[in-house]
C-alpha cells in the first residue's frame, strides 16, 4: 500500500533516532568532493555530546597541505575555535579565532548546540569594509563572545576556497589525536548567512520544510541501520553511507551527496537534544 511505498522511499520510516559516534582521530565522516563545500559565506550547525576530554576537530575542509577553507574545533577548555587560511599578496596566511572557555560541557552526557557563521560584513561604514567578512559563534542558539570580547569578529580576507590539493572535507579528523570524541546529531550546513533569529528559532526544533533556502547538506544520522566501526562504502553501493537529507532522491545519483563513514559508529540515541515530532502528532517521537 501507500505506507509501504513511502517507507521504501523514505529512510526515516519507521523512525529510530540515531547519533553519530566518533572515537577521536581516525574516526570521521568523509563528505563528498563537491564544490558545494567550497565556501566563503556559510552557517554550520550541529549538536555535540562530547566525552570527557573529547575535544578535537568537528568539521574541516582542507584545500592544500595544512591549509583550510575552514576547520572548526572544540578545545580542551570547552571553547569553539575556527582556523582558516587566506591569501595576502600571494602569501598564504593563517587566522584562528576562538570563543571564551567553558561554553561546551564535556561529560559524555550533556548535549550542546553549536553554530558558526561567516558572512560579508554589513553595514559598510568605510570603503575597506566591502572586502571584509564577519565571523560569529553561537552556543544553544545565542551569539557568544570571542577571546577578544567581540560577538562579531571582523576578518580582513575571504578564506581560501579552491583546492590545490590534497583536498578533503570531513566531519571529525583522520589524524590520530586530533579528532572529536563523542556523539553528534543533526549537522546542518548552509551556503548562506542565517540570521540570529533563524538560528535561535530553529536550533532546538525540527527544521520547517519552508525554511531550507541555502541548506546544501543535512546529515541527520537516523537513516539507519546501526553500524559499529563502519568503513567507507564505494559509490553506488548500499553500505556505510549517511544520507544527505538536503538532496532528495539521492539514490538516483548513486548517493553522490552522501557522507561516508570511516571507523565511525551509528547508534540509537539514548538521550535526545530536542524532542523531534516527525509526524506532527503532538507527541515526541521517542514517547
Amino acid at each position: 500500500g501507500a505506507g509501504a511505498l513511502d517507507a521504501a522511499y523514505n529512510s526515516r520510516r519507521p523512525l529510530a533516532l540515531r547519533e553519530l559516534v566518533l572515537d577521536g582521530g581516525g574516526s570521521y565522516v568523509n563528505l563528498p568532493d563537491l564544490h558545494d563545500y567550497a565556501l566563503a559565506t556559510y552557517t554550520f550547525e550541529a549538536w555535540l555530546k562530547p566525552d570527557v576530554n573529547g575535544q578535537g576537530v568537528l568539521i574541516q575542509r582542507q584545500v592544500a597541505t595544512n591549509a583550510y577553507n575552514y576547520s572548526l574545533s572544540l578545545t580542551a577548555q570547552g571553547a569553539l575555535q575556527m582556523t582558516f587560511h587566506y591569501e595576502d599578496e600571494s602569501t598564504v596566511k593563517e587566522q584562528t579565532v576562538a570563543t571564551k572557555d567553558d561554553l561546551v560541557v564535556m561529560d559524555g552526557a550533556t548535549w550542546t548546540h553549536i553554530a558558526v557563521r561567516m558572512q560579508k560584513k554589513a553595514p559598510i561604514a568605510i570603503p575597506e569594509d566591502a572586502h571584509k567578512y564577519t565571523l560569529t559563534f553561537f552556543v544553544n542558539g545565542r551569539p557568544v563572545e570571542t577571546t577578544l570580547d567581540l560577538v562579531a569578529f571582523d576578518v580582513l580576507y575571504a578564506p581560501l576556497r579552491w583546492a590545490q590539493g590534497p583536498a578533503f572535507t570531513r566531519i571529525g579528523s583522520a589524524t590520530v589525536g586530533a579528532g572529536f570524541t563523542g556523539a553528534m546529531f543533526e549537522w546542518r550546513l548552509w551556503n548562506v548567512a542565517r540570521s540570529n533569529a533563524a538560528i535561535y528559532t530553529n536550533y532546538n526544533a525540527e527544521l520547517a520544510a519552508n525554511d531550507r533556502n541555502g541548506l546544501f547538506a543535512w546529515f541527520r544520522f537516523d537513516d539507519g541501520p546501526e553500524r559499529q566501526n563502519a568503513i567507507d562504502a564505494p559509490y553506488g553501493q548500499v553500505g556505510d553511507t549517511v544520507e544527505n537529507f538536503a538532496r532528495a532522491q539521492d539514490w538516483l545519483s548513486g548517493w553522490r551527496n552522501a557522507g561516508r563513514l570511516a571507523n565511525a559508529t551509528i547508534q540509537k540515541a539514548l538521550t535526545l537534544p530536542f524532542a523531534t515530532d516527525s509526524d506532527n502528532d503532538g507527541i515526541a517521537d521517542w514517547w
